[in-house]
């Protein structure tokens, strides 16, 4: 009857803002035009208090909240910001909104996304008693609702699981460890950090599985901003991960570096181009076939490789894997140019190889050290070629390398290849000496033995075979500290070159000169040059002089210098030896003796008592 009295333009004026005559026109689908009117005057002067009231009546509900969200599509934009609506009041109308607005209406009151961003940003929302779920979840769908949090405990568990099914919420610790603590029932919070993606997928045909892998870059951004930097995954998790084509390599290298556990085969992660982050990290278990792999991915050790091998308390032998012999020899030269392992390393890994150099070496450039195992582990045979390339590019190392070969060395000699400043090193060294009188036997020039140390059996050999004529005077002054057999041999040289000693007097050992006094390979006159030559520069005593006489057996010139008459024949030899005699104050005087012209007359020092005759 009310309406009935109404003109369509009085629901355009305040009087008409009357709950039971909304009501009854929303009841009413025939008062199309007055609804209208009616609404235009809400959404003009903004009646916020009617619409507030009118709602709180929960009288026809679906065609109030569908013809506003109709009528003024900006009116949920406005509850949001102005105070007058309740926090609950908004909740219970945006339900409302997606109970009885079709899907139209609902796209167009979200400007700017204000519905969408205020239900992602509730994390009570879910709390709705009965609800409406497949109206709910297909508005949340529709305006690509994504839950940024949950508050589990007041969430309706019908609702909550088809916001689970349909993959509405952020990913994000929160929501994860929410998931996989409320639906997969894992409540390890070490695991769900540390081991997020292995618990996800230990359910693959889940929905939060399909959800994580529809938005794994995503996901991973988030396990590695909340796992603390460290991350557990089983091995098969981390091969998916590092095999991802939708990752990143970036996001791969971040991974890597929190991982913790160790991947078994390089082989099975298909990038490559990860390879040496997983060296570099430590994050690949140091086998052989790792090393083989990585080094035949780099084609060389580079330096991933080789601080990675140098860091490893992994007992490596190539022997226990196949690897093709090419393969296996290249490696092989790689390692033994490799100046950068570590020693205990580089011999471990050059000795399991099992190959050696035997007839040609011709690496440059390796450390002393490195070359020194080698030569230690037998690795470079002793042969001409690695002999010769050695001598030219090894010579600070060249007698390590013969004196540890000495005996083939010794046997791989002909003239062509000998060089004599080798031969002379060797023979100062602790070796057997029948290889040095091999190599002896190649010298055909002189050699000195003074100073050089050399066993009493090389000496000798040398004095006979080699002797240095240069040498004599250091040897006949040092006489004394050579050995019997060395001593007699000098003895022998000094005989053949008496007039070397007899210029030289003075370079005479004592025990050299007695028994050249006595030797029987020197004549007499040899003798007393010798004697003669000696006088002026030993300044010898009368004693000493004496003895020489006597180790001469001119016991007639010795009574000289003691007692008895002496009986000196006249000849040039006893002359030179007489005025050598006077000459050194032995005597005073002599001449021939006028009463027995064959003899001469000695005349001794004077006395007290006048001259002694």
């Amino acid at each position: 009857m009310v309406v009935a009295r109404l003109r369509e333009v009085d629901f355009e004026q305040e009087e008409a803002l009357n709950f039971d005559l909304l009501a009854y026109l929303l009841q009413t689908p025939a008062q199309v035009n007055l609804i209208k009117r009616l609404f235009k005057q809400l959404r003009k002067d903004r009646r916020v208090e009617f619409i507030r009231g009118y709602f709180e009546t929960e009288r026809a509900q679906p065609g109030f909240i569908n013809r506003l969200n109709t009528q003024w599509p900006e009116f949920f934009s406005y509850a949001l910001t102005e105070s007058e609506f309740s926090a609950d009041w908004v909740r219970r109308y945006s339900i409302g909104t997606f109970y009885y607005s079709a899907s139209n209406d609902i796209e167009a009151i979200n400007i700017d996304n204000c519905l969408t961003d205020y239900l992602s940003n509730s994390a009570d929302y879910l709390a709705i008693s009965e609800p409406k779920v497949d109206k709910l979840i297909s508005g949340f769908k529709l305006l690509n609702v994504s839950f940024v949090s949950i508050k589990f405990e007041n969430a309706n568990k019908v609702l909550f699981d088809a916001v689970y099914q349909h993959s509405l919420y952020d990913i994000n610790f929160a929501n994860l460890s929410l998931m996989l603590s409320k639906v997969y029932t894992l409540n390890s919070e070490d695991d769900i950090r540390h081991k997020n993606y292995t618990l996800v997928m230990s359910q693959p045909d889940s929905p939060l599985a399909s959800y994580v892998n529809n938005h794994i870059s995503d996901y991973l951004d988030m396990v590695l901003s909340s796992c603390d930097g460290s991350i557990l995954d089983d091995e098969a998790i981390v091969l998916s991960v590092l095999n991802n084509e939708k990752i990143s390599d970036e996001q791969k290298g971040q991974y890597i570096n929190s991982l913790q556990i160790l991947v078994t085969s390089l082989s099975e992660v298909e990038s490559e181009s990860l390879w040496s982050s997983l060296l570099d990290k430590d994050r690949a278990v140091c086998s052989e076939e790792n090393i083989v792999s990585y080094f035949e991915h780099v084609d060389g050790l580079d330096d991933s490789l080789i601080e990675f091998i140098n860091r490893t308390d992994a007992e490596l032998n190539f022997q226990n894997i196949n690897i093709d012999n090419e393969l296996k020899d290249k490696l092989f030269k790689s390692i033994v140019i490799c100046n950068d392992l570590s020693n205990d390393k580089y011999e471990k890994l050059i000795c399991s190889l099992n190959l050696i150099y035997k007839t040609s070496f011709s690496a440059s450039n390796i450390a002393g050290d490195k070359f020194k195992i080698l030569v230690d582990k037998n690795i470079i045979r002793m042969s001409i070629s690695p002999l010769n390339f050695i001598r030219d590019n090894y010579s600070e190392h060249l007698s390590y390398y013969i004196d540890k070969n000495i005996r083939a060395y010794v046997e791989l000699m002909t003239i062509d290849n000998f060089i004599l400043d080798e031969a002379i090193s060797i023979l100062s060294w602790e070796v057997d000496d029948d290889l040095k009188f091999k190599l002896l036997e190649f010298v055909k020039t002189p050699l000195a033995i003074h100073g050089k140390n050399y066993h009493q059996v090389v000496n000798d050999y040398i004095l006979e075979n080699n002797f240095k004529p240069d040498e004599l005077l250091i040897l006949t002054s040092s006489y004394k500290t050579w050995g019997t057999s060395t001593q007699s041999l000098i003895l022998s040289r000094a005989i053949q070159d008496i007039s070397a000693l007899i210029a030289s007097p003075n370079d005479v050992s004592e025990p050299l000169l007695k028994n050249l006094f006595v030797a029987e390979g020197l004549n007499i006159q040899n003798k007393i040059a010798l004697l003669i030559a000696l006088l002026p520069g030993k300044d010898l005593s009368k004693t000493t002089c004496k003895e020489y006489l006597d180790l001469l057996g001119l016991s007639e010139f010795s009574k000289i210098l003691g007692r008895g008459k002496p009986k000196i024949e006249v000849d040039s030899t006893n002359q030179s030896l007489l005025t050598a005699l006077r000459d050194n104050h032995f005597f005073s005087a002599f001449e021939v003796d006028e009463e027995n012209p064959t003899y001469y007359k000695i005349t001794r020092r004077g006395s007290m008592f006048g001259s002694d005759t």
